[in-house]
């Protein structure tokens, strides 16, 4: 309730109250989606922290910056059970980006600052910090100029892609003859940059549904959204590529497909090859097996990248201008024709229209009683 007042007491910053909990932080997430700037939202203990938790989840699988804030019982009163104390950073550890719990008053500078450097640096994710009551009580003066302790997280941060592998994925492109580009939500904030990248090189664009909006729907190379709920041209064309090129996505299932539950229909032979293979590795020498260990440690800083399908030439870098423009100086021409008559074709047969109207009358027509 302290910030809350105090927030109502401010000239700077606006403060819009909603009527819900869920609603307000879906509403933040939309601001950041809409605004590209990080999307605040606040709310009291217990069964009101709670309900910010479908919209956490939310935005951490859809890469959405938030700051959310909560409020909490005393800090003498914690693990109590006092009214309505929730263990709210214990409930929302694994669907946040990383939580905070102010203890003491002149951290929170720091944290703050910490939170949203965290919440829109790398892959943007929602960040909660939990305020105690007593500590919302107590009066200070911020200094607004302390620095973040955040040293292993900003050294792991993604670099600007080398100047090598940027060559070697243009020569890939130069030799694949059906490529298809698939974009997510990463792309959001480089739209012109895959544009242009698009008219450099007159690859075809298949969007998952948060990217819908990175590349022009009504552009001729558009194969609008793929998957479970996709177009059928845009999930064709990804099955006859030789070449994917998958921008600021994560593989989601409702894109891919049950891959996993199909590896396992048809996959005991291979699960029996490999099982021998680690028998194998198991009698090799102690020098091979530390290089190994140091491979699977390189793997491991890639985080999501090959979780889902492997992929040829992982590039772990934020999808932004910087990195996405240095594709565009390199040279690139346009490949052979590919997949020409793909979009003609499947938005030329009976079925396929684009006005509800047009859906009706075939519904309507293929309805009709033989006569």
């Amino acid at each position: 309730m302290e910030i809350h007042q105090a927030l109502t007491r401010s000239s700077v910053i606006r403060n819009i109250l909603p009527r819900h909990e869920q609603g307000g932080i879906f509403a933040a997430k939309g601001y950041a989606k809409a605004s590209g700037r990080v999307g605040i939202c606040i709310a009291t203990s217990g069964p009101s922290a709670t309900n910010f938790v479908s919209g956490l989840a939310d935005a951490l699988l859809d890469s959405v910056p938030i700051v959310a804030i909560t409020g909490q019982v005393p800090r003498r009163m914690i693990g109590t059970d006092a009214f309505q104390e929730t263990p709210i950073i214990e409930v929302t550890r694994s669907i946040t980006k990383h939580n905070f719990m102010v203890v003491d008053a002149e951290d929170i500078p720091r944290i703050v600052k910490e939170a949203f450097y965290l919440a829109s640096s790398g892959r943007p994710g929602p960040m909660l910090v939990d305020v105690p009551k007593d500590i919302q009580q107590q009066l200070i003066i911020p200094n607004w100029d302390v620095p973040m302790r955040l040293p292993g997280y900003i050294s792991r941060l993604p670099k600007s892609p080398e100047i090598g592998k940027l060559e070697q994925i243009v020569r890939v492109i130069f030799q694949s003859k059906k490529p298809v580009l698939y974009v997510g939500g990463g792309s959001l904030n480089c739209s012109e940059d895959l544009r242009r990248f698009v008219e450099l090189t007159k690859i075809p664009v298949a969007s998952t549904l948060i990217g819908l909006g990175s590349f022009p729907f009504g552009d001729e190379l558009s194969l609008h959204m793929l998957g479970m709920h996709g177009t059928m041209y845009a999930n064709y064309a990804i099955d006859q590529s030789d070449l994917l090129l998958a921008f600021g996505v994560r593989f989601d299932d409702r894109v891919t497909g049950h891959q996993r539950e199909e590896e396992e229909e048809g996959g005991d032979r291979k699960r029996e090859e490999e099982e021998e293979e680690e028998e194998e590795e198991e009698e090799e020498e102690e020098e091979d097996r530390e290089g190994e260990e140091e491979e699977e440690e390189e793997e491991e800083e890639g985080e999501r990248m090959g979780r889902i399908c492997p992929s040829g030439e992982p590039l772990r870098s934020a999808l932004a201008r910087v990195d996405l423009a240095q594709f565009l100086p390199l040279g690139i021409r346009s490949p052979p024709p590919l997949l020409e008559p793909l979009t003609s074709h499947f938005k030329g047969i009976v079925w396929y229209t684009e006005s509800i109207t047009g859906l009706l009358r075939v519904l309507a027509a293929l309805s009709r009683p033989e006569s």
